[in-house]
């Protein structure tokens, strides 16, 4: 049995003691801890899900939303390098470039690296896209985020959430359009990358550089959905999941 250690930073929304091995999660802008908590009750007892838990989100409501993108990969890079078990980073949509951010950021201080970097509806970080949000109207920001399939169209279509909703959105981002890429040597981790086969915001021109974030081996996996591929196919975005954790528990420590 793992020891489990207190950490406001990820939650597992479905404990499982006997795990041996971790998803850390990042959703994209406006999840809170339970955005994977559907993939996390269909993981094997070897395999937990632990999704990020940022303040302004879900059990953090109360506190203010993070905006600061440098300080937040520092304390979530100290939070995965505290890990004493094995776990993988897996990324969604712009919680992509957060979750790379901090497998560089590890890297860069020769501490403690995932098992493999997940990454799925997301561009590679030198093509980050965030639709222009900075001083639009309540009407046109939604109007904007429907045209970008930039949030989950639950959250779209169903108005009585935007209002509590709304400011978090808005700092989330600002959080991730304050990301300026530079470059870096590539990750010594492998990569996937899961890309939905009706996506028509990442193609597959976006998925090939992904290559040059590691030196460990690409790995694509295509799924029969659109861009919100967890929401819409909860099953099959699980198994793939599963599928690439698997591949990482065959390897030795």
């Amino acid at each position: 049995m793992r020891q489990q250690e207190a950490d406001d930073w990820f939650v597992e929304t479905v404990p499982r003691p006997d795990a041996d091995l971790i998803i850390a999660a990042f959703p994209g802008v406006g999840g809170g801890c339970a955005a994977f908590a559907q993939h996390a009750r269909l993981m094997p007892d070897w395999l937990s899900v632990a999704t990020l838990n940022l303040p302004g989100h879900q059990a953090r409501f109360a506190e203010p939303p993070r905006t600061d993108l440098d300080s937040l990969t520092v304390e979530l890079a100290q939070s995965c390098a505290r890990r004493s078990e094995p776990y993988l980073l897996f990324g969604y949509c712009s919680g992509a470039l957060l979750a790379y951010c901090v497998a560089r950021l590890l890297h860069e201080q020769q501490a403690a690296l995932p098992r493999r970097l997940i990454v799925g509806s997301s561009w590679p970080p030198h093509r980050a896209q965030v639709p222009p949000l900075a001083g639009l109207s309540s009407q046109r920001l939604w109007q904007v985020l429907a045209d970008y399939q930039a949030v989950s169209p639950a959250l779209i279509e169903h108005p009585e959430f935007r209002e509590l909703s709304e400011p978090v959105l808005r700092a989330d981002f600002a959080l991730v359009g304050s990301y300026r890429h530079t470059a870096a040597p590539p990750l010594p981790i492998p990569v996937t990358v899961l890309v939905a086969e009706q996506d028509r915001w990442v193609t597959d021109d976006d998925v090939a550089p992904w290559a040059d974030y590691t030196s460990a081996g690409l790995t694509v996996r295509r799924l029969p959905a659109g861009h919100w591929f967890m929401e819409e196919e909860p099953a099959a975005s699980a198994a793939a999941l599963i599928e690439q954790a698997a591949a990482e528990q065959r390897q030795p420590s």
